[in-house]
């Protein structure tokens, strides 16, 4: 398939723009395939894969690379002291299974810098970057991406595209890692389609959808004629070890996307996609143009 006058190569890892290399040496050599994003290792020269706690260089590439040290091919690891080039730069790039499992790429979404080298899909909201997670109707808890140890929680808005009357959805951290799987979200409305925004105020305090995780604080106005209670949306850091994000539904037919507003130093934009790709059940290959 040919797309912007160029054709994704079969064995290569950049194909087409003008991309800057440099030579590192391979520290550490877990997830370190062609293609995978990578971060300053002990030293100024030694890389590893990009953790979603620390900036990125840049990408491994492939057809830079000295034969020596070479992987046979573009799904093959480095080995460790491999000297390896880094590129980036205006160009575009090819990462073989680099889009994070349960996620899905739109062409033109963001592309941020994940853990194990990997990307995720975002989009903004007000300036503020989201990730974006498909779901689907199930009735048990449904693991999805995991979250990067230290990063911070801002926010966690769903977008309803197939509603249903009475329908809901939880969203949170693994149940059964020590975890809240209404954490984030709590009950929120599938009625309608569109974004739904979290209630923070009502005079029923069940009927407050920001999750526990999230909520620092809920002040009761009791001199109201009818008490409002009110949350205090704070943020919530994961813990060591990172949390599973999760989600359940009630037992309608509805769908629709997840988007998290999430900081940290290691999560940041690095491309665009030039062609969709979904990773819904398992890490796909994805094309972007390079932001780094």
């Amino acid at each position: 398939m040919t797309f912007l006058g160029v054709k994704p190569p079969s064995n290569a890892i950049v194909f087409g723009g003008t991309s800057q290399k440099i030579i590192q040496k391979i520290e550490t050599a877990t997830n370190c395939y062609p293609g995978r994003l990578v971060i300053k290792g002990t030293n100024d020269d030694d890389v590893k894969v990009s953790d979603g706690v620390s900036t990125p260089a840049g990408f491994l590439g492939y057809e830079q690379a000295d034969p020596e040290f070479a992987p046979d091919n573009i799904t093959s690891l480095y080995l460790v002291n491999s000297q390896a080039p880094v590129v980036s730069g205006p160009c575009f790039i090819k990462m073989p299974s680099g889009l994070a499992a349960k996620t899905v790429a739109t062409k033109n979404d963001f592309l941020l810098s994940w853990s194990d080298g990997q990307v995720v899909p975002a989009v903004y909201f007000g300036g503020r970057l989201a990730i974006k997670v498909p779901f689907s109707k199930s009735t048990d808890e449904v693991q999805t991406i995991t979250l990067p140890a230290g990063s911070i929680v801002r926010s966690v808005i769903p977008q309803c595209t197939t509603n249903a009357s009475g329908g809901t959805i939880d969203i949170g951290t693994l149940a059964s890692d020590s975890g809240d799987a209404d954490g984030f979200v709590d009950g929120a409305s599938l009625t309608t389609a569109g974004f739904v925004l979290p209630n923070i105020a009502d005079t029923t305090a069940g009927n407050i959808t920001v999750g526990a995780l999230l909520k620092e604080h809920a002040l009761v106005d009791a001199t109201a004629s009818t008490p409002y209670t009110v949350a205090l949306q704070n943020g919530y850091v994961i813990p060591t070890g990172g949390k599973v994000l999760t989600y359940t539904t009630s037992d309608h037919t509805v769908a629709g996307f997840i988007y998290v507003i999430l900081e940290s130093p290691g999560v940041i934009p690095v491309g665009r996609t030039l062609l969709s790709a979904s990773a819904a059940s398992a890490a796909a290959d994805v094309c972007l143009k390079c932001l780094i």
